[in-house]
């Protein structure tokens, strides 16, 4: 077949949802498929052809993610550039990523014309959690906009039963909604046992630096680890609108020689192994992708007590869950593992060989295209 697949973000861009697109997009080729990505750029791009045979093509976009800290991109080319595409491509179905995204609204309003096949992937469940007018707005949007996507959407991939749940609540109709969990690629997420160190511990944070994925908290908590264990080391590593604000913060705080930001690493994988605690204090989520790599990776996992979280961190076996927000929580956990290098090699242990039986991305790829091909069937 001949697939698009929109995005906001891809690669080198860090974040979950561009890096699903990305994988799903190279394993989607390998079996054959002929695969395009068209995502938004705030540089001016043109179409590039990847080693991997993926397509990419960039709209210039706006984005004004720092002034309005809520993570958002915009283009007044993306729908007449997706129609060129499809048209260009011969495409058989759009595939769009995240319900919140400026491309799948894209996608969504040129559906008709273009006569194909929509199929929306949604990354993230409820957002009652976020705070106040993010909250607010995010609420008309999914009731209003997201409504509008989903009913004219052929087929729906939530990537868990929580996210499934979501859109029910929304008036999706079950039948209509395939559960495909995100994948992981046990090969390149290996563990690297460096967990014995009683000094010099490192704690990671990956993600874009905005409030809904929690660095917030962790930054608060890093007094208090350090008070006690003050060799320990956080590393925060993406961009994004709070990256100023935090590091301000840990000024303040007087944690700046201990709290290293990172805008981008070369490998999240190779970075997750040098690393000896994880952490994804997130306030929504549907499957995040670092998590299932950091316990793949034999990395230690505290996480919030979230829909998503929940299906994949077993507390006390697989990972540690703490209260949305609480950050007492979040410190009591990151000095218990700090403090018990046994504790770290046994949960770590135990993450992995919880990721061993989860799906890797071909096993993804493949269900993804029977979605594909029975929408085909139905539409046809």
């Amino acid at each position: 077949m001949n697939v698009v697949l929109t995005t906001d973000y891809f690669p080198p861009h860090i974040g979950g949802v561009e890096r699903v697109t990305y994988e799903l997009a190279t394993h989607l080729s390998r079996m054959g498929h002929r695969v395009s990505v068209f995502t938004l750029s705030s540089q001016n791009s043109k179409p590039t052809e990847r080693t991997d045979g993926v397509k990419v093509y960039m709209a210039r976009c706006h984005d004004p993610t720092d002034i309005l800290g809520v993570q958002t991109a915009f283009s007044s080319a993306a729908g007449r550039l997706i129609r060129n595409i499809c048209k260009r491509e011969d495409a058989d179905v759009i595939h769009a990523h995240n319900l919140y995204y400026f491309t799948t609204i894209a996608a969504s309003a040129n559906k008709n014309l273009l006569k194909l096949p929509l199929v929306t992937s949604l990354h993230i469940g409820t957002t009652s959690r976020l705070d106040g007018s993010v909250r607010f707005l995010t609420k008309i949007y999914e009731r209003s906009v997201g409504k509008w996507i989903l009913d004219r959407s052929d087929h729906i991939i939530a990537v868990s039963d929580a996210v499934k749940r979501y859109a029910r609540a929304l008036n999706v109709d079950e039948g209509k909604i395939s559960v495909i969990p995100n994948g992981i690629d046990l090969c390149e997420n290996s563990p690297n046992l460096r967990n014995d160190k009683k000094t010099h511990v490192r704690v990671a944070f990956v993600g874009r630096l905005i409030s809904n994925k929690g660095p917030q908290y962790l930054l608060q908590a890093v007094p208090s680890v350090l008070h006690d264990f003050p060799e320990v080391e956080f590393l925060i590593v993406g961009g994004g609108p709070l990256q100023g604000t935090l590091q301000s913060y840990a000024e303040t705080l007087g944690v700046s020689r201990s709290v290293r930001f990172l805008p981008a690493v070369p490998s999240i994988s190779a970075f997750l192994r040098e690393c000896d605690i994880y952490v994804r204090p997130s306030l929504t989520e549907g499957m995040p992708l670092t998590v299932l790599e950091a316990m793949a990776s034999g990395v230690p996992t505290i996480a919030t007590r979230i829909e998503g979280t929940r299906e994949i961190i077993t507390h006390g076996k697989t990972g540690f869950l703490v209260d949305p927000k609480n950050v007492e929580q979040l410190r009591f956990y990151v000095s218990k593992l700090v403090s018990d290098p046994k504790l770290r090699i046994r949960i770590g242990s135990q993450a992995r060989e919880a990721m061993e039986k989860h799906n890797d991305w071909a096993a993804v790829a493949s269900q993804t295209s029977k979605v594909y091909e029975n929408v085909l069937t139905r539409t046809r």
